[in-house]
């Protein structure tokens, strides 16, 4: 998976995983800006995700092919009209509410399937 925006700070899961926080946040004028957060967790494509589907090997290299780039979990979070003295603080809060929101459920074993 490619880097986009500027790392803010990665978080690893319980899980194994890793959740990666990139600002890609834009300068307004005025002093403010447009704050954009995307949140990405990488996935590995196994084998023990297809188990309980009906699929069969073909089936499954076909999937890994058609994502031969990786599969990856995302989520956008954006804030309008920040000053530009709050970007910092404000990246930061808006990690850590992602995290008190979802933490348990991308920490679960199961969720990569």
């Amino acid at each position: 998976m490619e880097a986009v925006g500027q790392l803010v700070k990665s978080v690893p899961l319980e899980n194994g995983l890793t959740v990666f926080f990139h600002s890609i946040s834009k300068k307004l004028p005025g002093g403010r800006c447009q704050l954009q957060l995307l949140i990405t967790i990488p996935l590995e494509i196994k084998e023990s995700c297809f188990e309980g589907h009906e699929s069969d090997s073909t089936a499954i290299e076909a999937f890994r092919r058609a994502n031969a780039e990786g599969v990856c979990f995302k989520q956008e979070k954006v804030r309008n009209f920040t000053e530009e003295s709050e970007v910092e603080n404000v990246l930061g809060t808006m990690c850590d509410a992602f995290l008190r929101a979802s933490r348990s459920y991308l920490s679960k074993a199961d969720f990569e399937k």
